[in-house]
């Protein structure tokens, strides 16, 4: 598939949302897992990392946290061995949300070990110039 198809299909996968019929997360995963296996992830990182970080919050969001963060966790290792840190941030961040929905914790920005879990974040999301996730950072911390 081009990197075009494969947004295509992630958009309409976010659209739709989760769902076990939901046809073009399986197109995706399927695509994605073939794709591992024939080589390593280093070249399709960029696509892999976009569209299966998606894929992740997706699945965090049903309650499904234990899967969704090992795919954070393979994720950030296949970025760590690829050399690049730009799903870096978003995949901490999955981690750290998962962690708290399964223990009950708040999320707000009162706790201070939530503070210092998102700041982490956000200091990954400066240092990989990502100024989109790292809003969304300063709001998740009350800055904006």
């Amino acid at each position: 598939m081009t990197n075009m198809e494969v947004t295509i299909l992630k958009n309409i996968a976010t659209f739709t949302g989760m769902s076990k019929e939901n046809t073009y997360w399986s197109i995706l995963k399927d695509y994605f897992n073939f794709l591992d296996k024939q080589c390593t992830v280093a070249p399709i990182l960029s696509m892999y990392g976009f569209v299966m970080t998606s894929y992740a919050s997706c699945i965090g969001n049903e309650g499904r946290y234990e899967e969704s963060s090992a795919l954070n966790q393979k994720i950030m290792r296949d970025s760590l061995r690829a050399g690049s840190a730009s799903y870096l941030s978003r995949n901490m961040y999955g981690l750290v949300w998962n962690e708290r929905k399964q223990k009950s914790l708040p999320m707000v920005s009162e706790d201070p070990e939530w503070c210092q879990d998102v700041k982490k974040c956000l200091t990954m999301d400066i240092y990989c110039k990502n100024k989109q996730h790292g809003s969304i950072m300063r709001k998740r911390l009350g800055e904006m």
